[in-house]
C-alpha cells in the first residue's frame, strides 16, 4: 500500500513539475515547448493510471 501511494505521489509530483515548467515557458513566449510540456504532464497522469488499472486487472483472481 505504501508503495502504491509513493508511486501516485511521484507521478503527481512529476506532472506538477512539467506543468510549472510549461507555465514558465508559455509566460516567456515559448508556446511550442510550453504546450509540449503540458501534454507530457497530462500523459504522465493518464498513462500512470492506465498502467495501474491494467496491473490491478491482471493480478485480480476470479
Amino acid at each position: 500500500m505504501d508503495k502504491a501511494m509513493n508511486s501516485d505521489t511521484a507521478r503527481l509530483g512529476a506532472s506538477a513539475l512539467f506543468l510549472i515548467l510549461s507555465a514558465i515557458a508559455i509566460m516567456t513566449g515559448s508556446w511550442l515547448p510550453g504546450i509540449f510540456l503540458a501534454v507530457i504532464a497530462v500523459y504522465v497522469i493518464v498513462a500512470g493510471n492506465l498502467i495501474k488499472q491494467i496491473l490491478a486487472d491482471s493480478t485480480k483472481t476470479e
